[in-house]
């Protein structure tokens, strides 16, 4: 709303409300259209990275193997029974840590995944590791 892009704010909004309201299905027919919506915007919008401050050094620790294994070995447990806070807060706990390219980009993965509801999709890459 505050970039004044409507159609995105509204179908959000309604998103919003079918979780209030419990209604899984329509959640899981309305969210690509609006994750592809937001996508489309957010390229639109890219031009307003290059002129944001550089970033700072990132201090945070990298995770190592173990660190890894045990998050992808929980996110194979809680995903089976699809428990979205518990893959949340693995996905969040990853966070505290600078993980190295491949795996960020395959936690980014598994998260668009969630963000979807996509069970059997995460489970799927989720086998692979």
């Amino acid at each position: 709303r505050i970039l004044g892009i409507r159609e995105l704010s509204a179908q959000a909004e309604q998103l919003e409300d079918a979780g209030k309201a419990g209604d899984l299905s329509l959640i899981q027919e309305r969210t690509p259209t609006l994750l592809s919506l937001y996508r489309a915007y957010l390229s639109r919008l890219n031009f307003l990275k290059k002129d944001a401050a550089p970033e700072a050094e990132d201090d945070r620790p990298l995770a190592d193997f173990a660190v890894m294994h045990d998050a992808y070995s929980t996110l194979k447990e809680v995903a089976s029974y699809m428990d979205y806070d518990a893959v949340e807060m693995v996905l969040e706990s990853l966070k505290e840590y600078r993980l190295s390219p491949q795996d960020q980009k395959k936690i980014d993965q598994i998260e668009r995944k969630l963000r979807a509801l996509d069970w059997d999709a995460i489970e799927a890459f989720l086998m692979e590791e």
